[in-house]
């Protein structure tokens, strides 16, 4: 199945949600960006998780004890190398592709790759694809498509599920070029369109949503939104 999924808000969340996963299968999954870049992000996600789990005054001297097994308990369970996360990194592989080639040329060799030993399918999973294209010639129908379309092929032949995610940029969460709102994202037919209007607000000729061209091959799952209590 492929699947374009906007459940996760950051790389933290993917990768908490791969690691509780009580379902063993070989897992790939290709991270759009340079892995000193991509370290930055989780190790600023799991300071600011701690740091908000941590108690707002030191309490009394005589608490110093019960302060210590409260902040070694609310320590990140990523820094804690438990049975169950060398378990699960055993089934997991992280790739980096900081640029377009790097990931089509990964993409290309991804099914020789697999030798799968867990009795489910294996699993392919690429996050920021978008972003990577963005900003770049590539980020038009023809570009999208091309990427989107080798990614599926490969991942047929190879017996995996695909899914992609798009997710925000921890130290900017509002940017406006980050995270599952760049699915709404319109898109030129081809790559010699250029931006007219206010602040170059439109393109220039017929342009797409990238969900539109995304449906072509993929299952859209959106995460409800969050509404108030009734």
């Amino acid at each position: 199945m492929n699947v374009v999924t906007t459940k996760y808000e950051y790389y933290i969340d993917l990768l908490e949600d791969l690691t509780r996963s009580q379902q063993i299968a070989d897992t790939t999954v290709i991270i759009c960006l340079s892995r000193t870049d991509f370290l930055s992000h989780v190790a600023a996600q799991i300071h600011r998780l701690s740091t908000s789990e941590q108690p707002e005054d030191a309490g009394s001297p005589g608490d110093l004890t019960a302060d210590v097994t409260e902040s070694a308990s609310s320590q990140h369970r990523f820094l804690v190398p438990t049975l169950q996360l060398l378990s699960v990194g055993q089934h997991m592989r992280l790739a980096y592709c900081p640029n377009i080639p790097s990931l089509r040329a990964y993409l290309s060799t991804y099914g020789s790759q697999q030798e799968s030993t867990a009795p489910s399918r294996s699993r392919l999973i690429i996050v920021d694809l978008l972003a990577l294209h963005h900003g770049t010639s590539e980020f038009t129908l023809q570009g999208l498509s091309r990427t989107l379309a080798t990614a599926v092929s490969v991942a047929s032949s190879a017996s995996s599920d695909l899914a992609l995610t798009e997710c925000k940029d921890i130290r900017d969460p509002t940017h406006p070029d980050r995270g599952s709102r760049l699915w709404e994202a319109q898109v030129p037919l081809l790559s010699g369109s250029v931006r007219i209007g206010l602040e170059g607000s439109r393109w220039s000729g017929r342009a797409l949503t990238i969900r539109k061209i995304a449906s072509r091959w993929f299952q859209i799952e959106d995460e409800p939104r969050r509404g108030t209590a009734s």
